[in-house]
């Protein structure tokens, strides 16, 4: 069972990330699974594509079913291996030398070796949605059929880390599927071409109504504990089937009707329906999104340090979440990121910048040179994540003595707005993805994709030592200072992070309540 912080009395809030309460799931791992079955999924996205390392919009639930990484992460967004047994580098940093798990074998009855591998990276250099993360590496070197060299230009402590990423991932593809893909992206309707070494095998896609896996019944486990994505991978059923539903009505009232045994990424405000009807059960996943603002440092009033650092001081976070829904579906959080893990947050560190002070915050504005120039606050009603919070921001603001007002535009709007930083002076922000410790630097880019002008030498200084260096101590000690870098420099203000709501039937068992679906550890009653 995961753990997620309480949400405590408004002055101790920031220590609400140290805190604990088990979250409400499904997770029944005391139980003798059964064997057998078809699992109905009413899934929130459709699918164009099955190329894992093509594109970063294949959905993690649906891929990992069919391939696997040499790399992956825990619970913890640690890396363990899945299709790696074991990894070193050299005292000098510059060689990681992986040995291969033995017995393994793609979907079509072949061996996986080295081979493989050395192809599928050499795939995703060519045409890896995230290649430009590999540059460091200079070489790959076949040593035997079951061992392969890595070579960097200098040592790279996040090299394995980098490995595990889900999105656009590094996963091995038979060589002779590399061969027949080309510079092409595995398109949705080239099942003959989805072979991997995964426990669930391609059966049929029909393109925007359904996909099918049916087990894989030569597939090989990893070793350890099942954990975030790492460890041995149930194959309890016969048969996932999986509908794209994106409305989230639909998908609900699939749910209802029996349908669906899952109905993913369904609205806060059915948890009252599900946890009332006998047939069905809300689970919450940990945080997959999380909600914030950013201020534009480059043009307008926000320039002023003081002006940024007055709506941080002042904001209280807990009221701006309020306004998410239920309370179990969020959580206050000021750090850059939401995962736990390797994060090692210390409410201390950012208490200092988060005090929901008011009167403190009119003093900054006063000792500021702000002169009543119009603030615009972009916003779009489209992502609601972003847009429940944005009337006690607005009224923060107001309060501050700011002349703010609200500047609602649509989707593509927004994305053409928020590239021209004379538009706007504040504005919602969110999403996120599961990443693992070196993964901080988009904090600092601008969607023009250049740095804010709040960034300096000492975040490039920190950002290079959890990229580069080989002790863990050394480098979640930076991961600390860059928070307070970014909380010194207030130019971006964190309000919190999301929890899913899943919908389940009664009859589903082994639902995990990490940020993402394990949908091959599931079985049916």
């Amino acid at each position: 069972m995961s753990t997620r912080p309480t949400r405590l009395p408004k002055r101790l809030v920031l220590g609400a990330v140290a805190a604990v309460l088990a979250l409400g799931s499904i997770a029944y791992a005391q139980d003798d699974p059964n064997v057998g079955g078809t699992l109905i999924v009413g899934f929130h996205a459709s699918l164009e594509v099955m190329d894992v390392m093509g594109v970063t919009a294949t959905r993690d639930e649906i891929w990992q079913m069919v391939f696997e990484p040499l790399v992956t992460m825990n619970a913890g967004l640690e890396p363990v291996g899945v299709l790696a047994d074991s990894w070193s580098v050299s005292d000098d940093g510059l060689e990681w030398t992986f040995a291969l798990r033995q017995g393994v074998t793609f979907h079509d009855g072949e061996p996986m070796t080295a081979a493989d591998v050395a192809a599928s990276y050499e795939r995703l250099m060519r045409i890896g949605a995230r290649r430009s993360e590999f540059v460091r590496i200079t070489a790959l070197e076949v040593i035997d059929e079951h061992t392969v060299v890595f070579r960097t230009d200098e040592p790279w402590g996040a090299l394995p880390e980098t490995f595990s990423m889900p999105s656009g991932a590094f996963v091995v593809y038979p060589e002779r599927v590399v061969e027949a893909l080309g510079e092409d992206l595995m398109g949705i309707t080239d099942v003959e071409l989805m072979i991997g070494t995964g426990p669930y095998q391609v059966e049929e896609i029909v393109p925007g109504e359904r996909l099918v896996f049916t087990r894989f019944e030569d597939y090989t486990q990893p070793h350890g504990e099942a954990s975030g994505w790492a460890g041995p991978r149930g194959q309890y059923l016969d048969e996932i089937v999986v509908l794209p539903i994106t409305d989230e009505a639909t998908r609900s009232l699939a749910l209802f009707a029996g349908e669906v045994h899952i109905a993913d990424q369904l609205p806060p405000e059915d948890v009252v329906r599900l946890d009332a009807d006998p047939n069905t059960v809300a689970a919450y996943r940990e945080p997959g999104r999380r909600t914030y603002l950013k201020m534009n440092d480059k043009h307008g009033p926000f320039t002023d340090h003081l002006l940024r650092q007055a709506v941080q001081i002042a904001i209280d976070l807990e009221e701006a979440m309020f306004t998410q829904g239920p309370e179990e579906s969020w959580r206050v959080n000021p750090f850059v990121r939401y995962q736990e893990g390797q994060w090692m947050w210390d409410g201390e560190v950012m208490a200092p910048y988060y005090q929901a002070d008011l009167e403190r915050g009119r003093e900054l504005v006063a000792e500021s040179t702000y002169d009543g120039e119009l603030i615009r606050y972009l916003t779009r009603p489209d992502l609601p994540d972003q847009y429940r919070p944005t009337s006690v921001v607005l009224e923060l603001l107001q309060d501050l003595g700011l002349n703010a007002e609200l500047m609602v535009v649509d989707g593509a709007t927004f994305t053409d707005v928020r590239r021209d930083l004379t538009g706007w002076e504040i504005k919602s922000a969110g999403g996120g993805s599961v990443v693992p410790l070196s993964y901080l630097d988009a904090s600092g880019i601008d969607r023009n994709g250049e740095p804010w002008n709040w960034v300096g030498d000492d975040w490039f200084e920190q950002l290079e030592i959890i990229a580069n260096e080989l002790d863990e101590d050394i480098r979640r000690e930076a991961v600390l200072e860059l928070n307070r870098i970014s909380a010194e420099a207030a130019g971006e203000i964190w309000l919190g992070d999301l929890f899913s709501v899943v919908g389940v039937r009664d009859n589903v068992r082994n639902i995990p309540d990490w940020h993402y679906m394990r949908l091959f550890d599931v079985w049916l009653d």
